[in-house]
């Protein structure tokens, strides 16, 4: 058993030694090219293997529960990374998508139902509301790159995934995600909308408030709000013909949608 421990202990010290190598390899990289797509695949790859094994000062692997906080840790300092990147760079799309990768607060209050009669209902409402700061927060930050950069589409893609999370955080029959959930995008529509108004000739932000519109035009028709319904559904057509002029190569996309809008 002891020989095994000792050979244990060799391995991972050769591993550390070599991960952590690769890992100041990488900084190198990123600082020279920070939007080189290899090199963040690898080091998503090495940040895996750091939160898998993680090696302790005695190069002993920890305990199970151990890891879960570790890794938790380590995928906010990858946050971080990827925000000082961001900052640097808003058409950064790697560091967007690794951003979204490591997120792991999104993680926290996605699930949790508000209102359920159970002990721990007031633990998962502040979960929830914590969720929602979350998200609010990164919105606001993907707000600055579309006033910096309108162009970029690193930024707008982002933003999609975001919604996206909006979508599934609101998936439940309560009342109160739906209810947040039309605030917010009604909160985009108006934010975009400001950026499509200084950008005219922009297509991202003409596209962004079509989809928008479509996606109120269908909450509030489930809300049996039917007039702000139609009128979202009016909106969302006029931008999408807008598109067609303003983006021809895609027209037969846009074509397409518009014969599937519900007005």
């Amino acid at each position: 058993d002891d020989d095994d421990d000792d050979d244990e202990t060799v391995l991972l010290r050769r591993m550390k030694d070599i991960v952590l190598r690769e890992r100041e390899m990488l900084e190198t990289l990123l600082n020279a090219d920070d939007r080189n797509f290899h090199a963040w695949n690898y080091r998503r790859f090495l940040i895996d293997t750091i939160s898998r094994y993680h090696f302790s000062d005695d190069y002993r692997r920890n305990k199970e529960e151990e890891v879960g906080v570790i890794k938790k840790r380590t995928r906010e300092e990858e946050t971080k990374y990827a925000r000082e990147k961001i900052s640097k760079n808003f058409s950064n799309y790697s560091a967007w998508h690794h951003r979204s990768v490591h997120f792991e607060q999104f993680d926290e209050g996605r699930d949790d139902e508000e209102g359920t009669e159970n002990p721990s209902s007031s633990s998962s409402s502040k979960l929830s509301l914590q969720f929602q700061a979350v998200l609010n927060a990164e919105f606001e930050l993907v707000s600055q790159a579309f006033f910096t950069e309108p162009e970029d589409q690193s930024a707008w893609m982002y933003h999609r995934w975001l919604l996206s999370q909006l979508d599934e955080y609101s998936s439940s029959s309560s009342s109160s995600k739906k209810a947040y959930k039309i605030q917010t995008l009604q909160r985009e529509l108006h934010r975009i909308r400001d950026v499509s108004e200084m950008e005219p000739t922009c297509k991202w932000p003409a596209l962004v408030c079509a989809r928008l519109h479509a996606r109120l035009a269908k909450e509030t028709r489930d809300a049996d709000d039917p007039a702000v319904a139609t009128t979202h559904a009016a909106q969302a057509k006029e931008l999408f013909e807008r598109l067609i002029v303003l983006d021809p190569l895609r027209k037969g996309y846009y074509a397409d949608v518009l014969g599937r809008l519900v007005l």
